[in-house]
C-alpha cells in the first residue's frame, strides 16, 4: 500500500469515524444521553487520532525518498516495502544458521534377534553439516527381568568416545560422528520392556518394545 493510499484510507477512516460519532451522538442528543460538548469532544479525538497516524508515516516517506531518490513518491514507498521483506527474510536466515544442529525423530522399528529383540530409531539433523558431539541415554523399564544387551549406532556411523556403554537397565552412548549420513541407534534387550531414549541433541523419546 502507497502513501496516497494510506493518507486516503486515513481521511476516510476519520470521515467514517465523524459519521458514525456524529450519528451516534444525534441518537444521544435525541435521548438527551449525550451533550453537544461531548459529541465535539469525540469528533476532536478522533481528527488527532489521523493527525498522529500521519505524523507516524512521516519516518518512512523520508527513508524511501533518502533509499531510492531516483524513484517516484508512491514507487518509492513500495520498494522500501520489498527492502523490508528482503532483510527480514536474511534475517531468518541467519538466525536458522546460528542455531546449533539438532537430531529429530523421524522413525522406528522393531525386530526379533538371535538373542532378543532389537529396536532401531532413526534421526535426522535439522540441517547439513557436523554437529556437536552426540550422547545418548537409553533406560529400561526396572519393573520386568528384561535387560539391556547392546547399545550402538549402525556400523561405520561414529566413533565410540566415552561413557559407560551397556549396564543392565541403563547405558550410555558418547560418541563423534565420522559420517555425514544421520544417525541410527541400535538398542537390543533381552525380551518385551518399556525403554526411554534421550540425547543432548534431540528430545526424550520412549518406546514400547515387544514382540
Amino acid at each position: 500500500m502507497n502513501f496516497d493510499s494510506l493518507q486516503s484510507v486515513s481521511q476516510a477512516i476519520v470521515l467514517i469515524g465523524i459519521v458514525l460519532t456524529a450519528l451516534g451522538g444525534f441518537g444521544s442528543y435525541y435521548f438527551g444521553q449525550v451533550s453537544e460538548t461531548e459529541l465535539k469532544n469525540n469528533v476532536d479525538t478522533l481528527v488527532k487520532r489521523s493527525e498522529t497516524l500521519e505524523k507516524s508515516l512521516e519516518p518512512f516517506k523520508e527513508l524511501a525518498f533518502q533509499s531510492h531518490p531516483n524513484l517516484e513518491k508512491d514507487k518509492a514507498l513500495e520498494k522500501l516495502r520489498e527492502d523490508f521483506v528482503q532483510i527480514q527474510t536474511k534475517l531468518e536466515e541467519t538466525t536458522k544458521l546460528a542455531q546449533p544442529n539438532k537430531l529429530n525423530y523421524v522413525s522406528h522399528s522393531i525386530e526379533k534377534v538371535e538373542n532378543g529383540l532389537k529396536l532401531s530409531v532413526q534421526f535426522k539433523r535439522t540441517k547439513e553439516g557436523p554437529t556437536d558431539k552426540m550422547k545418548f541415554l537409553v533406560q529400561l523399564d526396572t519393573s520386568n527381568s528384561n535387560t539391556l544387551i547392546s547399545f550402538r549406532p549402525t556400523r561405520g556411523f561414529g566413533m565410540f568416545v566415552g561413557g559407560d556403554q551397556v549396564k543392565p537397565y541403563i547405558g550410555h552412548l558418547h560418541m563423534a560422528p565420522i559420517s555425514p549420513n544421520d544417525p541410527t541407534i541400535e538398542i537390543v534387550v533381552t525380551g518385551n520392556t518399556n525403554v526411554q531414549l534421550s540425547s543432548n541433541l534431540s528430545e526424550t523419546i520412549t518406546f514400547d518394545i515387544a514382540e
